[in-house]
C-alpha cells in the first residue's frame, strides 16, 4: 500500500515538472528586447524569492524514539509533503568555471520536511470459536519538522546559447525551528476487539521529539530554467534534490531527503545611468578695478625674552634647579619573632608596624634555608588552639609570598609557668618564632630617612618691542606651572626661583614645570600684540647616602647579636656584622662595644649582666678588652614596656669610628 502511494505521488510530481518545463520552453525569453530596453549593460546582482512543494522521503531503522514508547515493529520508511519558501540573491562574476559560465547564489528559506511513517505488525492469533484470525496492528508516527535552511550554491550554465538553463550544486545547512510527532498503534483486524484483549488503540503520544537534531547538514542538486522575462524581473521553474547527511534524532537511525519543485522570481536592480553633463557656466563678469592700497599702519612689534645671567634662553630650553637629597639608611637586625595581644591573633603595635617588611624578609631568607621551623608558643593563660591559629595564619602568609610548603615546619608549645618572676614575661610567652637553624635567625630590616635641600636660580624676564604710535599699555606676568610668580613691567624684571616652589609628587620628589613670561601690548591707535616665552625648570638631584652611620658622621653602628632573658650567651649572631667589625679593627678603626639589658632587673644586676654580654662579644670577635671601648646601658635604649622593645634591649651594639 505504501509503495502504491509513493508511486502515485512521483507520477504526479513528474507530470508537474514536465508541464513547468514545457511551459517554460514555449515562453518568450526575449520580452525585454521587445520593450526596446538596452540589455547590454552588465548588472551582476539580482535578488530572488521562491516558493514550491517538498516531497519528503524518510528512511529509518528504529522501533521507538526517546521518551515515546512503542512495541515492537521497526519503522523503515515514510513519506510526506510540505511547502517551502525562500529568499536570496545571485551574483554573476562574468567568468568561467570548468569552461562554462557560472554564477553563485545564496538562499535562506523555511521548509517542512516531515513525513508519516507506518508499519503493520502481526502480533497474535485471535480465536473466534473454531476460527483463528490474524491480529494485525498498524504503528503510525506522523512527524512534523520545520527547518530554517541556508543554502549557498554554484550554478553552471552548460548550454552557451541558453543562459536561462542552469545546473546547481551546493551544501545545505538547516536549523530545526520545531520538531513534534503524533504516534499511535491501531488495530486493523479483527474488528470488534481491543489490544489488551485486542483493544482498538495504544502507545499514543502527541508532543515534541526528544533529542531532535538541531543542526542538519546535507547536499543539494538542482535544475533551473528562466522562462519569462519582464524588464528587470525574471520568472523561472526549479527542481532540486536535497539529501541530509545526519539523523533527525541524535542516536537514532532516521534520515531524510527531499525533492523540491517550484517557481522562482528574480529582480535585477536597474543599471545606474550617467546624469547629463551640466550646461557650461556663463562667462564671468569683468573684475572690478582694484581699490586703492590702504595706508601702512604704524609699526608695532613685541617679543618676550628670558635670561639666566647674561645667557638668553631659547624657547623650551631646560634650566637646572639643584636639589640635594641626603638619604640616611639604617640597617636594623631583628629577631624573627612576632608578639600578640592576650587571647588574640592581633600583633602588638610595635610588631604590627614591621609586619609586612618582616614577612618579605622571611620569604627572601627562605631561599637560603633548607627549612623554616615555625614555633608558636601559647602563654600559660591561653589555649594551644589559639597558638596554632597564629602559626597557620603566618604560614599561609609565607606561602602566598612564594615559600615552598615543603620548607615550612610548624610546632606548637604551651608555657606551663604561670608564676613567672616578672609579670611582663607573660607577654613574651604569646609569641611566634621562626628558626632557620644555627644562631643566625635574624632578619635585616632597613629604615630609610630622606632630607631634600633645594637650591635657586636667578631669572631675568624682559620685553623686546617696537612702538611707533604712543602712548602704549604693556601688561605681563611670570608663571610657574600656571601659578603666578611675579608681575612683569616695561623693562627687565629679576626673579629668584626657589627649588621648593616646584610641584611635587606623592613621594615628595620635585617635578619639572614650565615657566612662562607672557606680555600683552596695545599702542595708541588700538593695535594689539601678544608674546610669550617658555622654559622648563628641571630639578637636578644629587643623592648622598649614609649607610649605618650616625648623624652624618663616619661612624657606623651594628647589632652584633641577641640574648635570651637573663642570658649572657648569644642566642642569635649577626655574622655580617662580625666580619665587618673584625675588618675595621684590623684597619685601625675605633671599636666601641655597648652591652645592654632590659629594665626587668635591678640597676646593679643589669649592669653586671650587660658587662657579661659585652665580654661575650669580645670572645665572639676574638678581641681583648684593652683593644676596645666598652659602654653599659642597664635599661637599654628601647622602650621596655613591650616585648618588642625588651628583646631589642637584650643585645650588644658595636660602633665603628675613625
Amino acid at each position: 500500500m505504501h509503495s502504491l502511494r509513493r508511486t502515485w505521488f512521483f507520477s504526479v510530481l513528474a507530470c508537474y515538472s514536465l508541464v513547468c518545463l514545457a511551459v517554460s520552453s514555449g515562453a518568450p525569453v526575449a520580452n525585454a528586447q521587445a520593450t526596446g530596453e538596452d540589455t547590454t549593460a552588465f548588472r551582476p546582482l539580482r535578488w530572488t524569492a521562491g516558493l514550491g512543494l517538498n516531497a519528503n522521503m524518510h528512511s529509518a531503522g528504529f522501533v521507538e524514539l526517546p521518551g515515546i514508547p512503542n512495541c515492537c515493529a521497526e519503522y523503515s520508511d515514510g513519506f510526506g509533503l510540505g511547502p517551502y519558501l525562500y529568499g536570496g540573491f545571485d551574483y554573476d562574476p562574468q567568468s568561467e568555471l570548468f569552461g562554462m559560465p557560472w554564477r553563485w547564489n545564496v538562499t535562506l528559506g523555511v521548509s517542512s520536511v516531515g513525513a508519516t511513517l507506518e508499519e503493520d505488525e502481526f502480533f497474535a492469533w485471535a480465536i473466534d470459536g473454531d476460527e483463528a484470525i490474524e491480529a494485525i496492528s498498524r504503528h503510525t508516527l506522523d512527524a512534523s519538522i520545520l527547518l530554517l535552511s541556508l543554502e549557498p550554491s554554484i550554478a553552471l550554465l552548460p548550454v552557451g546559447d541558453m543562459p536561462e538553463f542552469s545546473l546547481q550544486v551546493g551544501p545545505t545547512l538547516g536549523f530545526a525551528l520545531s520538531s513534534s510527532a503524533d504516534q499511535s498503534e491501531d488495530l486493523l483486524q479483527p474488528a470488534g476487539y481491543d489490544l489488551e484483549t485486542l483493544r482498538p488503540s495504544r502507545n499514543e503520544y502527541s508532543g515534541a521529539i526528544s533529542d531532535a537534531t538541531t543542526l542538519h547538514v546535507g547536499l543539494r542538486l538542482g535544475l533551473g530554467y528562466d522562462f519569462l522575462q519582464f524588464d528587470d524581473f525574471t520568472l523561472g521553474a526549479e527542481a532540486a534534490y536535497r539529501m541530509a547527511f545526519n539523523d533527525l534524532v541524535s542516536g537514532v537511525e532516521w534520515k531524510h531527503s527531499s525533492v523540491q519543485t517550484g517557481l522562482r522570481l528574480a529582480w535585477r536592480p536597474p543599471a545606474a545611468t550617467e546624469p547629463p553633463p551640466p550646461p557650461p557656466p556663463p562667462p564671468p563678469p569683468p573684475p572690478p578695478p582694484p581699490p586703492p592700497p590702504p595706508p601702512e599702519p604704524p609699526v608695532l612689534t613685541l617679543a618676550a625674552e628670558m635670561f639666566v645671567g647674561t645667557k638668553k634662553l631659547s624657547e623650551g630650553e631646560s634650566i637646572d634647579i639643584p636639589v640635594n637629597l641626603t638619604r640616611n639608611i639604617q640597617s636594623r637586625v631583628q629577631r624573627a619573632q612576632f608578639y600578640f595581644r592576650a587571647g588574640s591573633d592581633d600583633l602588638l603595635a610595635d610588631n604590627a608596624i614591621d609586619r609586612e617588611e618582616m614577612l618579605n624578609a622571611l620569604a627572601l631568607s627562605a631561599r637560603h634555608a633548607k627549612s623554616i621551623r615555625i614555633t608558636a608558643q601559647a602563654a600559660a593563660d591561653e589555649d594551644e588552639a589559639l597558638a596554632r591559629a597564629r602559626a597557620e595564619f603566618f604560614r599561609g602568609e609565607l606561602l602566598v609570598r612564594g615559600v615552598d610548603v615543603k620548607q615550612l615546619e610548624v610546632s606548637i608549645v604551651r608555657s606551663e609557668d604561670k608564676n613567672v618572676r616578672h609579670p611582663a614575661l607573660l607577654e613574651e610567652q604569646r609569641m611566634l618564632r621562626f628558626d632557620f637553624g644555627g644562631t643566625d635567625n635574624l632578619l635585616i630590616l632597613r629604615d630609610t630617612t630622606e632630607n631634600r635641600e633645594f637650591g635657586a636660580v636667578e631669572l631675568v624676564a624682559a620685553p623686546a618691542m617696537t612702538v611707533e604710535q604712543r602712548p602704549y599699555v604693556l601688561v605681563g606676568e611670570l608663571t610657574l606651572a600656571g601659578r603666578q610668580l611675579s608681575i612683569l613691567k616695561d623693562g627687565p624684571v629679576n626673579f629668584t626661583l626657589e627649588g621648593d616652589a616646584l610641584p611635587r609628587n606623592g613621594r615628595g620628589e620635585a617635578l619639572p614645570a614650565k615657566i612662562t613670561a607672557a606680555y600683552t601690548l596695545q599702542d595708541g591707535v588700538g593695535q594689539q600684540r601678544a608674546a610669550s616665552s617658555n622654559v622648563i625648570a628641571t630639578p637636578r638631584t644629587t643623592v648622598t647616602e649614609y649607610v649605618n652611620r650616625l648623624n652624618k658622621s663616619t661612624d657606623e653602628e651594628w647589632v652584633l647579636g641577641y640574648f635570651n632573658f637573663d642570658g649572657d650567651n648569644f642566642a642569635e649572631v649577626n655574622d655580617n656584622a662580625v666580619e665587618r667589625i673584625q675588618r675595621a679593627a684590623k684597619a685601625g678603626k675605633t671599636i666601641t662595644i655597648t652591652g645592654m639589658a632590659d629594665a626587668l632587673g635591678s640597676e646593679d644586676y643589669n649592669r653586671r649582666l650587660a658587662r657579661r654580654r659585652a665580654d661575650s662579644a669580645l670572645t665572639l670577635l676574638g678581641m681583648q678588652a684593652d683593644e676596645v671601648k666598652i659602654e653599659l646601658l642597664e635599661d637599654g635604649r628601647f622602650d621596655n614596656s613591650s616585648p618588642y622593645g625588651r628583646i631589642r634591649n637584650r643585645s650588644v651594639v658595636v660602633r665603628i669610628g675613625d
